[in-house]
């Protein structure tokens, strides 16, 4: 019995369809040292919490705190690498691509968010 990659778990499951990855950008310094704490939490490979702080002494609903688990094909953490990220979210559907089927990678966030790639 073989094992299946990380990659060509990617590439089966979203044969069909879209393959969604979510990678949660860290805190800058500035977040950080102005006391601003995470909002979002990978509990796995495939799922994330968004929290959302309450107010103290709330009377409406929307200013209770709340949490929510969101699946996802795949999530990355704020300490995953670029590479982590390629491998595992676009890297499985070069061959895909390379045998001339159509293949869009879009990515969305704001401009310098994540990490800076260092080619060395």
């Amino acid at each position: 019995m073989s094992k299946e990659s990380d990659s060509d778990s990617a590439c089966s499951q979203a044969k069909d369809g879209i393959h969604v990855s979510v990678r949660i950008r860290p805190l800058s310094s500035d977040e950080m040292c102005s006391g601003i704490r995470p909002c979002c939490n990978a509990t796995s490979k495939a799922s994330l919490i968004i929290s959302k702080e309450g107010d103290s002494g709330a009377y409406l609903k929307s200013q209770a705190g709340s949490e929510a688990e969101f699946a996802f094909d795949a999530v990355f953490d704020e300490y995953a690498s670029q590479i982590e990220v390629y491998k595992r979210s676009a890297m499985p559907f070069m061959p895909k691509l390379i045998q001339g089927e159509n293949v869009t990678i879009f990515a969305y966030g704001a401009t310098g968010a994540g990490d800076k790639l260092t080619v060395v």
